[in-house]
């Protein structure tokens, strides 16, 4: 009864394995699919539909693969777990003491099967940081959070990679229990990591400022286009909003006069408009730019 049982664990253990494996390819293509999708759409030009862009579509890019990074890290963090209990001994387990383990060599060619397991995880986790570092360097030029996002992802696999070679590593010196306790503080990394991207994309879905240096360097823009317009005197920028939209930053710069209007002073000139605007496009990733005058 007990041998039906343990081989019933087993298998259920296998499947689980089988499960979260191809849970975890299918996550990585449509991470990819949802990064294409979301560039390609994002860096459309403004159409009368949508007359601020389309740069939205790479902040719901990066929502949705910070979901996909979340759900991994669960999946990971089940695996783990699954094969931390697997290796806990039961009462009807004999126990090794202090977690050394009999290890026996299985040898392909005058290879250790181990020898070749580690070859094999240390090439994966080469190609997988590999991956992660050329999509980084292309997500930090193109001010991309979703190829920054699909970044993670692969790196997210080379820590998976990272794992099983120290889980081969660590039963090939005895201590099986490596490999799920890695796992599970790999996942905590990953879900770390999720987490944030997911909350930074659904503020800017919902419109939060950007940071407060950006919106200084909006704003000494703006000034700095009055003092070259000659109305530093009589104009001040009184406040300055921004918003994200994808990798492109949507500012709204308010002026205001310092004295009282006349009946001349009841609107802006316009080249002095255009030379605020000019100045404030100047700042990086900033697309586009409205200028308010509250005399």
């Amino acid at each position: 009864m007990d041998r039906h049982l343990d081989q019933c664990c087993a298998f259920s253990g296998q499947v689980c394995r089988w499960i979260v494996n191809a849970g975890h390819n299918v996550s990585d293509l449509a991470s990819d699919f949802v990064t294409l999708w979301a560039i390609r759409r994002g860096r459309r030009a403004p159409s009368p539909e949508f007359p601020w862009g389309h740069g939205r579509a790479e902040t719901l890019g990066t929502f949705t693969v910070s979901g996909m990074l979340l759900g991994g890290a669960a999946l990971f963090a089940f695996h783990s777990g699954g094969q931390l209990a697997e290796l806990i001994p039961t009462t009807n387990t004999a126990v090794h003491l202090p977690g050394w383990m009999p290890h026996h060599h299985h040898h392909v060619s005058g290879i250790p099967l181990d020898g070749w397991a580690l070859a094999l995880a240390a090439a994966g986790w080469s190609v997988k940081e590999a991956l992660y570092l050329a999509t980084a360097h292309l997500g930090k030029k193109l001010n991309s959070q979703v190829l920054m996002s699909n970044a993670w992802h692969h790196r997210s696999d080379a820590w998976g990679s990272a794992v099983a070679l120290a889980g081969i590593g660590g039963a090939m010196a005895g201590f099986p229990v490596a490999d799920p306790i890695g796992g599970i503080i790999v996942s905590t990394m990953i879900a770390r990591v999720g987490w944030h991207m997911a909350v930074s994309s659904a503020r800017d879905l919902c419109d939060a400022s950007v940071d407060e240096t950006v919106r200084e360097s909006l704003k000494q823009a703006a000034h700095d286009a009055l003092v070259d317009s000659y109305y530093s005197s009589s104009l001040r920028i009184s406040s300055v909003r921004a918003r994200q939209s994808g990798p492109y930053i949507l500012a709204e710069i308010n002026v205001s006069a310092t004295r009282a209007p006349t009946d001349g002073d009841a609107r802006l000139p316009l080249h002095v408009v255009e030379v605020i605007r000019e100045k404030v496009r100047a700042v990086p990733h900033v697309r586009d730019v409205v200028v308010v005058f509250k005399p």
